[in-house]
């Protein structure tokens, strides 16, 4: 048997080097399987819709500063998996949500959302610490701050929640 396979080594190392041309054609060289049509910082698509790494990193890190306020100890990798799946969820439903609401044709106005950001803030904000009086969410506090607008990083989480 071994005597068979020795005379038989040249046609083995013939098909085994034509399968690995084969494979370096078809399917890295005309990406067959289209895995790499994607375009630059494009992670994903939704019905069509790309789907860019910044949009998903945002979330990620909105997401992220939320559950560590929430909690003293450190994030564990498990929980960290589960935030990226929430991120990419939530990326995928905003984008969806966008869609429907293009093809029912309803538009929210830039002075809907101020209200909404006025007067309904998220849950994230409501339970900030530097908004609560007595442990209770204080609106006014929430309002003054608005009014003065001196912390970025709050704005742009907000901005992110509208």
């Amino acid at each position: 048997m071994m005597k068979q396979m020795r005379e038989n080594t040249k046609w083995i190392m013939l098909v085994t080097a034509l399968a690995f041309v084969a494979l370096m054609v078809f399917e890295w060289g005309m990406d067959a399987s289209g895995r790499t049509s994607m375009g630059v910082g494009q992670i994903g698509s939704v019905d069509g819709r790309p789907v860019m790494y910044q949009e998903y990193m945002a979330t990620y890190r909105n997401l992220y500063d939320q559950v560590q306020q929430s909690q003293e100890d450190p994030i564990s990798s498990r929980r960290n998996e589960e935030i990226e799946d929430a991120a990419w969820d939530e990326v995928v439903n905003q984008i969806l949500i966008r869609q429907e609401l293009n093809r029912r044709g309803i538009e929210v106005a830039p002075e809907e959302i101020r209200q909404a950001a006025r007067f309904s803030p998220p849950p994230n904000i409501r339970q900030n610490p530097a908004f609560q009086t007595d442990g209770q969410f204080d609106l006014q506090k929430y309002q003054d701050f608005l009014a003065t607008s001196a912390d970025n990083a709050l704005l742009l989480q907000l901005e992110q929640y509208y």
